[in-house]
């Protein structure tokens, strides 16, 4: 895999995930139902980070 040399790498403010595409009928649920729980999870991180 290649990198693309435009990435700053220092800072407070980055963030940064991974993503693993599966199949769609590999998935327990369809791709939108899992944004509510992902949402939930990325902002009790972002209340904890402090």
């Amino acid at each position: 895999m290649q990198e693309s040399g435009l990435k700053p790498n220092n800072g407070n403010y980055l963030v940064g995930f991974s993503a693993i595409f599966t199949p769609e009928e590999e998935r327990e649920q369809l791709s939108f139902e899992y944004i509510d729980d992902l949402r939930s999870e990325l902002n009790f991180d972002k209340a904890n980070l402090n």
